[in-house]
């Protein structure tokens, strides 16, 4: 016999809560609270057993359904508030606007101009390059395919700074806890307030 063989005897029995929970993935969290309750070992065959000799099994099994039927709904309940406040917090955050420079706004856009503007110029110049026919063409190339290189690291670094600053504002606000920019951090390393 196993958790899920009693959870259909449960279930057999009218109790619901308690059966589909030893049927589920919390077979075993369900069976030991049973177990207690009943002063039985944790396994399915002294549970089992219990319910065909205990003449008290059923009250205490009444007993602990109920408990586990409230403690369920009361999971829920607190889940559903949690995402109710989450749902009331971003929707303030979204009503209050976001910062101009945030990279879902002006940044994004300013970022990504910013490492496009040079290709064209520098294609441009290895065409010029490569049709003068310099022999040195190669090195100019694989010096501004470095340059690319740096440009793009460090347009991934502003981005990523800007997304981990945004992030940073909406787990703030979710908490209730005040903003703690670059700024913030360097007076508060100072010993200052902010």
């Amino acid at each position: 016999m196993n958790w899920g063989d009693l959870g259909k005897t449960l279930l057999s029995l009218g109790l619901p809560s308690l059966g589909t929970a030893l049927l589920g993935p919390l077979g075993g969290t369900a069976g030991k609270v049973i177990a207690d309750a009943l002063g039985v070992p944790a396994t399915p065959a002294a549970v089992s057993a219990a319910l065909s000799t205990d003449p008290e099994v059923q009250k205490k099994l009444a007993e602990t359904e109920a408990e586990w039927a409230r403690t369920t709904a009361a999971i829920a309940n607190a889940n559903a508030q949690q995402g109710q406040a989450i749902n009331t917090t971003m929707q303030a955050e979204l009503a209050a606007g976001v910062s101009w420079w945030h990279w879902r706004h002006l940044i994004g856009y300013v970022t990504m101009l910013w490492l496009l503007a040079p290709l064209p110029f520098v294609c441009f110049g290895m065409w010029l390059m490569i049709s003068s026919g310099k022999a040195d063409a190669l090195t100019a190339i694989i010096a501004a395919m470095g340059t690319l290189v740096s440009w793009v690291a460090i347009s991934a670094a502003l981005n990523g700074y800007v997304a981990t600053d945004t992030t940073k504002r909406t787990t703030a606000a979710a908490a209730g806890e005040p903003v703690t920019g670059i700024l913030g951090g360097i007076i508060k390393a100072l010993g200052g307030k902010r």
